[in-house]
């Protein structure tokens, strides 16, 4: 592995640590949302401007509860 992605990993097993202590102290759904929240908004808008529309598989869109 080069320097650069031991720096990452390094980092990335750190936040693991924290949200398994997390999830022991004060339970998945609660973790969850500490842990969502905090990244949540930074990631979402750093991604905005890159992250491509979300589309509904054909047959899926607005046809609940037709028959």
């Amino acid at each position: 592995m080069r320097k650069a992605d031991l720096t990452v990993l390094d980092e990335v097993l750190d936040r693991v640590a924290t949200a398994t202590r997390r999830i022991l102290e004060l339970g998945p759904a609660a973790a969850m949302n500490e842990f969502n929240r905090r990244d949540g908004m930074a990631r979402r808008k750093s991604n905005e401007s890159t992250k491509p529309q979300r589309r509904e598989p054909a047959g899926k869109a607005g046809n609940q509860g037709l028959t």
